[in-house]
């Protein structure tokens, strides 16, 4: 293309939608990183009609973290379209840090759940949750004083009932487009004093429970929802099979 080419010359957005797919698909990689998808900013600078078109591609055909606060600025950008299209067309959410989100007021609605609901075109959510932040406060410290034995050595996880209250779950199913939900599960290690062995508190069990109340939940509303096994997971991106399908 001739370096002297203005933007107005620009034919990329009036080639035939599947032919801007192709090259789209071409340009994104399955592997683009969801908070910094630098390829989709280069397409941005091609002109204002492609990066709204190639955004939305990204939508419909990626995993995103529009609930990061790192990808607060997609978030902001998603408001800049006309009603709700932008977050009608995510497809994929992925909330790495679902259960640290939780709200302080008894009144106060959780963001995440909120944001599953305005993505009305939503197809799957990979929810993890940290094993530290399912047990009770004061169980899940380290003990600071070390000359002094813990006040109890197991750790007890919050019930079911708990969760649901804390992260006011009963508003996911609310959801009408919802096909798939992905529990991801961080074990956590907690060093108790000297002396005492490394102790990993795993919340399988707990996610079960859970995985049966969401079920039963949609079945109840007259939908049905796959939802996974707890699967053991890090903090880093879910596995790529995941966001591909």
């Amino acid at each position: 293309m001739p370096r002297s080419i203005g933007r107005s010359q620009m034919i990329a957005s009036e080639l035939p939608t599947e032919l801007r797919e192709i090259i789209y698909s071409y340009l994104l990689q399955t592997d683009e990183n969801p908070i910094f998808p630098f390829r989709l900013y280069v397409l941005s600078m091609v002109s204002n009609a492609t990066r709204r078109d190639a955004w939305f591609y990204f939508l419909r055909t990626h995993a995103s973290r529009l609930g990061h606060h790192e990808a607060r600025r997609h978030y902001i950008y998603m408001l800049g379209f006309l009603g709700e299209q932008g977050f009608a067309a995510a497809r994929r959410l992925i909330f790495s840090q679902f259960s640290a989100q939780v709200p302080r007021m008894v009144e106060e609605r959780n963001p995440n759940i909120d944001l599953i609901l305005r993505c009305t075109g939503l197809r799957k959510v990979w929810l993890q949750w940290s094993t530290r932040q399912l047990l009770g406060e004061w169980r899940a410290r380290r003990f600071i004083d070390l000359d002094q034995p813990p006040p109890r050595v197991d750790c007890e996880f919050y019930t079911l009932e708990e969760v649901i209250q804390r992260l006011r779950l009963q508003y996911l199913l609310e959801s009408k487009s919802l096909e798939v939900i992905v529990l991801a599960l961080t074990p956590a290690t907690c060093v108790l004093r000297p002396g005492v062995e490394k102790t990993i508190q795993d919340a399988t069990v707990l996610l079960q429970e859970l995985k049966v109340w969401i079920c039963e939940g949609f079945r109840s509303r007259g939908r049905i929802v796959e939802v996974t096994e707890p699967l053991l997971a890090t903090w880093t991106a879910p596995h790529p099979a995941w966001e591909q399908g």
